[in-house]
Order: structure tokens, then sequence, then C-alpha cells
């Protein structure tokens, strides 16, 4: 075993060694969460991507109630359909051996258990979602796929070789990972206008994908050491892309929950905010790129949110 082979199983133990542990939400126990409160918001108003538009702030108090309800359920079948289609699948091909640089037992070990919690994941997330729809009466509201997933899967397809679509949701599950952490974290720590419920919830989700966060970083820094060039080119290219998805997401989405809550003067309200993308937050991605030697990745990026 090489040297720097070494140092990547001593990485892989490492985590393996911490997730009895650090694994929280396998030891969730809905007994013990708070109870339901009528008089909290169930999402943090600032991540709406029209937060700030005079039509939503000056809606009857009711529309933006249920608004925020939406928000919380859009954002829980966001987060099931990103585990589903984008990380669970990723975790499949590592283990398979599919994705270079993934064939040791020290990798296996530490992504099927990360396997396992985002398992547990789409339950808490799902659960999550029951009380709210309950109380909030929004039992049969409909919430489309997320565009990121549906971009992700069109993007696959064009692709002609099997390993060009794994390096596909490579990329995407290591900017998943990344970008969502900033919203998880706000949403885990909230003021005392939301919902208590909501923030374990949360915090719980954000507190073991912070280690999920380091693994994928680390298969990545594994996998990039043992691509060909063609991988490592085809790679650098398409890592942009899932910045881009997750810049441009939700629009449609909202336009189909906006209309079913009946929200008022909502064409107004998504017209001027589709004019805006989402803020991401991708520094950390650069300094990834930067590590493994990744060309031009600044520059990437930024023309990815901006162009």
């Amino acid at each position: 075993m090489t040297e720097i082979a070494a140092q990547r199983d001593t990485v892989f133990e490492r985590l393996s060694a911490a997730w009895e542990g650090r694994a929280q939400v396998r030891s969730f126990r809905w007994d013990t969460a708070p109870a339901w409160d009528q008089t909290k918001d169930d999402f943090l108003p600032e991540l709406l991507p029209f937060a700030d538009h005079p039509a939503f702030r000056a809606a009857p108090a009711a529309d933006r109630e249920r608004c925020l309800a939406a928000a919380w359920l859009a954002w829980n079948e966001n987060q099931v359909g990103f585990e589903l289609s984008i990380v669970i699948p990723t975790c499949v091909r590592l283990m398979q051996g599919h994705i270079p640089g993934a064939r040791t037992p020290a990798i296996w070990a530490t992504v099927s258990e990360a396997l396992t919690d985002e398992s547990y994941h789409i339950v808490l997330t799902q659960q999550g979602s029951e009380a709210c729809r309950e109380h909030r009466g929004l039992r049969h509201l409909k919430i489309p796929r997320s565009s990121v997933v549906t971009a992700c899967e069109r993007r696959q397809a064009e692709q002609p070789e099997e390993w060009q679509r794994d390096l596909i949701l490579l990329a995407a599950t290591v900017v998943t990972e990344t970008v969502i952490h900033a919203h998880l974290r706000m949403l885990s720590y909230p003021p005392e206008s939301m919902q208590p419920l909501h923030a374990l919830v949360n915090r719980v989700h954000y507190l073991d994908e912070l280690a999920h966060s380091g693994l994928f970083r680390a298969v990545l820094k594994a996998s990039y050491l043992e691509m060909t060039e063609p991988q490592r080119e085809f790679f650098a290219s398409i890592l942009p892309e899932p910045v881009r998805w997750f810049a441009d997401w939700g629009f449609e989405q909202w336009a189909a929950i906006l209309e079913q809550i009946e929200f008022p003067r909502r064409d107004e309200i998504l017209t001027e905010a589709r004019a805006n993308r989402q803020v991401v937050d991708y520094s950390q991605l650069i300094k990834l790129c930067e590590e493994l030697g990744i060309d031009a990745a600044r520059e990437r990026l930024v023309a990815a949110t901006t162009a």
C-alpha cells in the first residue's frame, strides 16, 4: 500500500470509528420531541426566494402562515429528493466499486454507514412534515420534484458512458452536501419565532450532514487520485453545473405551490423573483478544487452562477 493510500484509509477508518457516537438520527425519539406550537412559524421567511417582495410582506397573516408551512413541506420533500435521487445512488455506485478510488474496505464501511444514516433521514424528514400538514390543513398540497434532481437526471441521460453518469452523481453529491449546509444550519438554530419541533428535526439532520460533508470530500479526493486524465477533465467541467442548478432551483416548484394555496399576487411575486438567482456559497468547493489541483475552479463556479 502506498503512503497516500494508507493516509486515505486512515481518514475513512477514523470516520467509521466515530460513527456509533456521532450518528444523531438513530437516537432521535419523537416521544421526547417538542410539542407542536400553533403560534410559531413553520419556516424562516428569509430563506424564501421572494422574502423581500412587498406583495409577500404585505400579504394577510393567514396567507403568510400557509406559505411558510408550504415552504417547510417543500424543504422536506427536496431533502428526500436529494437523498433518494442523488446521495443514495452515489453511495450505491461507490459500494459497487464503479467510481474510481472507492474500492477499499475502509471506504465501503464508511459509505455504508452514511447510507444507513441517509435512510433514517428520509424517515425523519417525512415524519417532520406530517404534523405540519395536519395542523395547517395542507394534507393535499402536492410538492413538485426538485429542479435540482430533474436537472441531474437530465444531464446524466445525455451522457453515453457509464463513468460519465457516475461522475455527474459524484459531483452532484459533493455540491449538494456542501451547499445545503448553510440553510440547514440556519434552520437548526433559528430564532424563537420558529416551530421548535422543526428546528429539532433540522438540527438532528444537520449534525449528521456535517460528518457526511467531510466524508464525500474525502471520497472525492480518493477518487480524483485514481481518475484518468479524460475523467478528470470531465469532472472539472461538470462540477460547476450542480452549483448552477442550486442557484436556479425552486421557481417552478414555487409557482405550483403558490397556485395551490391561492397566495395573493403570486404572478407578480414570482416574475420578480425569477430575475434574481439564489445566493450559493461555494467557497468550500473552491478550496476543495484547489486542494485537488483543478485549474480555474473559481472562474468556472463564478461563471456558473452569473451567466
